[in-house]
């Protein structure tokens, strides 16, 4: 089966939902065929037609549950925001997590939800869509005056993320302009993912992906787990750490290196090389590109 026939069939299965909705939905699967340009794959990992119109039916037809609260302590003048927001994990088709500057943790539990310390509710966005995509906003700097002596209260802004102990997405993109990010123990398998980190420390383990887009600028970012298919790596200052449950063997690569170093499987690739090309492009394939970075990949089969 081909896309343009794929499409069609799921276009037609979509029928009861409004136009909009039906061609966002569309519009969303087919830049997943213009991503891999792999037809036969894009549909084993989709499924069918109708299965998969039976998913987007469900997530949209059903009301959206979430909560919010914010809690304030009125026996002190030391106020600190509290939000809770908490959704059906059957409800939630992507995520695209956009954090400025906090602590954020990421542990196990039934449902997913989001709790806040110390960011007002006008700074912090979370909302979901008829299509079954979560975004989360969080983009206010904090101001210098945060550190001020001088201030009521000092609080580090926090985030606690639950996620289920297996979560599986369509998409996945998280962007970490400052502060922490660690996610360890959850498993969060993506067919198309995409992490972006500015100045701050991101950390993910057990990350499945089939495509995925990875920028580091100056912060720290270390991925762990079984990243397939096309993997593009941009390292601007910073420092990029990738252990992959595979074989070297199974993996082609190319690279772009400035002033930085790459690291691949234990070969230190020279700078003075500047371009490293690739003789023979493999399914799975690592493209890299350093500044003054520091790349470092390895294979754990």
């Amino acid at each position: 089966m081909t896309r343009a026939t794929y499409l069609r069939k799921l276009k037609k299965e979509l029928s009861g939902l409004s136009d909009s909705d039906i061609n966002d939905t569309i519009t969303y699967y087919a830049s997943f065929f213009e991503e891999t340009n792999d037809d036969e794959k894009v549909i084993n990992e989709l499924g069918s037609p109708e299965e998969l119109a039976e998913r987007v039916k469900e997530k949209h037809n059903k009301n959206l549950i979430a909560s919010q609260k914010e809690e304030k302590d009125n026996n002190s003048d030391d106020c600190v925001n509290a939000l809770y927001y908490e959704f059906e994990p059957n409800r939630i088709q992507s995520m695209q997590l956009h954090f400025s500057a906090a602590e954020i943790v990421v542990i196990e539990g039934n449902k997913i939800s989001f709790e806040t310390r110390g960011i007002e509710k006008s700074d912090f966005v979370c909302n979901l869509s008829s299509n079954g995509i979560l975004s989360v906003n969080n983009q206010k700097r904090i101001n210098l005056e945060f550190f001020n002596h001088n201030r009521k209260y000092r609080v580090v802004p926090r985030i606690l993320i639950t996620l289920p102990k297996a979560l599986s997405l369509d998409y996945f993109n998280l962007k970490i302009e400052a502060g922490s990010f660690t996610s360890e123990k959850v498993d969060i398998t993506s067919f198309k993912s995409e992490f972006i980190v500015g100045a701050g420390n991101l950390v993910l383990k057990n990350i499945q992906s089939s495509a995925s887009n990875i920028r580091c600028g100056m912060g720290n970012l270390e991925l762990k787990g079984k990243l397939t298919g096309n993997i593009n790596l941009d390292c601007g200052m910073g420092n990029l750490k990738m252990d992959l449950a595979a074989s070297a063997e199974d993996y082609s690569f190319d690279a772009k290196i400035g002033l930085g170093d790459l690291n691949f499987n234990g070969e230190k690739k020279s700078s003075v090389a500047g371009h490293i090309d690739c003789n023979q492009k493999k399914a799975n394939h690592i493209s890299v590109n350093v500044g003054m970075g520091s790349v470092n990949i390895r294979f754990q089969s």
